[in-house]
C-alpha cells in the first residue's frame, strides 16, 4: 500500500508572520528613506515635455521658515542641492532664484494672503511679467529631535532621532493653479548628533543632519524637475505698443528672431474660495505672432495673423 505524504496547509496567521518578516527585510535592505505625502495636483494634460528646445524658466522661493529653523551652511546646503537635483533631472529647465541679480524683488519673500497661504495669483501675475512658465516653494519647514528609550532596567538604551519635514509647492503661471503641494518627511537615527541650539533658535549643522538634509532636498528637486518637463512651454505678452507686442521671456530660453508662437487669450480671472483667484486658461486662438528681435529675457514681435493680443495672452509654440 502506497502512502501519501501528509498536507501542510498554514494557518492564517502564519501568512501574516511572513509579511511582517518580508517587510522588515525590505525596510533593512534600503534603510531610512524619504516619504511623501501629496496633498494636491492639478497637472495640466496639455502637450507633455519641452518644446522645439526651448528651455522652461523656473523660479524657486525659499520659504522664511526654512531659514528660521537651519543655520546658514544646513540652509545653503538644502538650496545648492535642490538646484542641482533639478538641473540634473532635466536640463531644458533655467532655474532662477532669489541669488539671482536679475531675480523679481516681488518675490524675494513668499507673497501670502491673510490666512497664510501663499499667494497664487500674485505668484501667477509676477511670474508671467518675468517670463516663468512655473514658481516653486521649496524648503525645510521643520527640524525636531526626539529621545526613545528602549529595553528593560540596566539594558536600556536612548536612541536618538532627528526628524526633517520639508514641503515643495508648484505654481502653475498661467492659471495659478498648483501643479503639487507635497510634504516630504525624513528620520535618521542621529546618535549623538541631536540638533543643538545656537541660542537664536536654529538647528546647528553636524555631518549626519548635513546629509539628511541633503537626501531630502534632492528627493525634491527630482520631483520638481519631473514635475515641470510634465508641462507643456509657454511664454506671456508683457507689452503692447501700437503694432509691436513684446512678450516674456526672451534669448536665455531659446527664442530667436523669426520664430512663430500661437498666441491665447488667457486674461479673464475666475475668483475662488478664501480669497484665492485664478486666471482662465485660454483654449482658443486669437492669433500668431513673429519673434523681430531677441533680448535676454525679453523678445519684441508682430502679429502675423488674427487680432492683436492683450496684456497677460499666453504664447505657445505652434503644435
Amino acid at each position: 500500500m502506497k502512502c501519501n505524504p501528509p498536507s501542510f496547509s498554514p494557518r492564517p496567521w502564519a501568512h501574516g508572520i511572513v509579511f511582517l518578516v518580508l517587510c522588515a527585510l525590505v525596510f533593512w535592505m534600503t534603510g531610512c528613506a524619504v516619504f511623501t505625502k501629496t496633498r494636491e495636483s492639478g497637472a495640466s494634460g496639455l502637450v507633455k515635455g519641452a518644446d522645439r528646445g526651448l528651455s522652461q524658466k523656473v523660479g524657486i522661493l525659499w520659504p522664511e521658515v526654512s531659514n528660521s529653523s537651519m543655520d546658514e551652511n544646513l540652509a545653503k546646503t538644502f538650496q545648492d542641492t535642490f538646484i542641482q537635483s533639478v538641473d540634473r533631472q532635466s536640463r531644458t529647465v533655467l532655474v532662477s532664484t532669489p541669488q539671482d541679480k536679475t531675480f523679481p524683488r516681488q518675490l524675494m519673500a513668499v507673497p501670502r494672503l491673510p490666512a497664510g497661504w501663499a499667494d497664487n495669483f500674485t505668484l501667477a501675475k509676477t511670474g508671467r511679467q518675468f517670463g516663468f512658465n512655473a514658481l516653486v516653494i521649496a524648503g525645510v519647514i521643520d527640524i525636531s529631535g526626539q529621545e526613545e528609550e528602549s529595553g528593560f532596567l540596566w539594558f536600556k538604551k536612548t536612541h536618538r532621532r532627528v526628524h526633517l519635514q520639508g514641503v515643495l509647492e508648484i505654481y502653475d503661471t498661467e492659471t495659478g493653479a498648483k501643479l503639487l503641494d507635497e510634504e516630504f518627511a525624513h528620520t535618521i537615527d542621529a546618535g549623538e548628533a541631536v540638533p543643538a541650539s545656537s541660542g537664536a533658535g536654529k538647528v546647528e549643522a553636524a555631518p549626519m543632519l548635513t546629509a539628511a538634509v541633503t537626501k531630502l532636498a534632492d528627493a525634491m528637486g527630482k520631483k520638481t524637475g519631473a514635475v515641470i518637463t510634465g508641462q507643456p512651454w509657454k511664454g506671456y505678452v508683457v507689452a503692447v505698443n501700437g503694432h509691436q507686442i513684446v512678450i516674456s521671456p526672451g534669448e536665455n530660453s531659446g527664442l530667436k528672431p523669426g520664430m512663430i508662437f500661437d498666441v491665447f487669450d488667457g486674461v479673464e480671472i475666475l475668483a475662488g474660495q478664501g480669497g484665492l483667484k485664478f486666471f482662465k486658461p485660454g483654449r482658443a486662438m486669437t492669433g500668431q505672432i513673429k519673434l523681430t528681435a531677441v533680448q535676454a529675457d525679453r523678445a519684441e514681435a508682430v502679429l502675423v495673423s488674427g487680432k492683436l493680443p492683450r496684456v497677460d495672452s499666453t504664447v505657445r509654440p505652434p503644435q
